[in-house]
């Protein structure tokens, strides 16, 4: 529940039903009076608002040449009975169609809320996946320290967007001009941040973790998803002067794997 709320997400995610196309508009009104979820149609034509249960609406968008697609305000699955509805209504979906149902965050993205499974007829919950520090310990308390030797290029976009991101959500942002050179830290926790230098064609990110332990690491990942979703894009660390990512954050599934190099 608490990631499917996450801000960082945004709160109004786009839903769609895959391999459905035009044709599937009345069938899918059908299954509307079925379950005798409230409806009406907005104040555009290709807009309808359906309530499966007071105070709660999901918007669907009929466009031209478009399946089923929705949109679903967040605020209003305040708890986990509202949660269970929402599912509930994409597993209907899903059933009626024969096909998955995606709830991806707002804007579009290959990174999955939730998914009806058609297969297993069942709601998925993508899960996360976070490197084995019992394998990877040893190397990573020697490598991640070394903030000039583990790197990620972000382009001016995907950096504003990590400012942007890590100011909203209240995180240390420190400023410095030394001769020209622009520094940025942005800290998360007093041990825990980021070091950043703004160029003209891409900004070069350094991880702030003096101590490397099990715990830490644990927060260095969730660091590293913060990047990948302000960012909106696969994160690698690479050696200075190397190829092989060290680290890597996977954006579709948001996992995170590790890599001896």
């Amino acid at each position: 529940m608490a990631a499917l709320l996450d801000p960082e997400r945004g709160t109004l995610p786009d839903g769609y039903v895959t391999g459905t196309g035009p044709d599937d508009w009345p069938a899918f009104f059908d299954l509307v009076r079925t379950r005798g979820w409230d409806a009406e149609p907005g104040h555009y034509e290709e807009v309808h608002h359906v309530r499966p249960v007071p105070g709660m609406e999901l918007n669907f968008f009929r466009r031209d040449g478009e399946g089923i697609t929705f949109d679903v305000d967040l605020r209003e699955v305040r708890d986990q009975e509202r949660l269970d509805v929402l599912c509930a209504v994409l597993a209907d979906l899903g059933r009626a169609f024969g096909n998955d149902v995606r709830l991806v965050p707002e804007g579009g993205s290959d990174w999955e809320l939730l998914r009806y499974d058609a297969g297993a007829d069942r709601i998925v919950v993508p899960s996360v996946d976070v490197p084995s520090w019992a394998e990877f310990g040893d190397f990573l308390r020697a490598e991640l320290p070394r903030a000039d030797g583990l790197l990620v290029r972000l382009g001016p976009r995907q950096w504003q967007g990590l400012l942007d991101r890590v100011t909203e959500a209240g995180w240390a942002v420190d400023r410095e001009d030394l001769d020209g050179v622009v520094r940025y830290e942005l800290r998360a926790k007093p041990h825990l941040g980021l070091e950043c230098y703004p160029g003209e064609s891409d900004v070069l990110v350094a991880p702030i973790l003096p101590e490397v332990t099990e715990e830490s690491f644990a927060e260095f990942c969730v660091l590293l998803r913060a990047i990948g979703r302000a960012a909106g894009c696969d994160i690698e660390f690479v050696p200075e002067g190397g190829e092989a990512p060290m680290l890597r954050y996977r954006g579709w599934d948001e996992s995170i794997t590790a890599e001896l190099v």
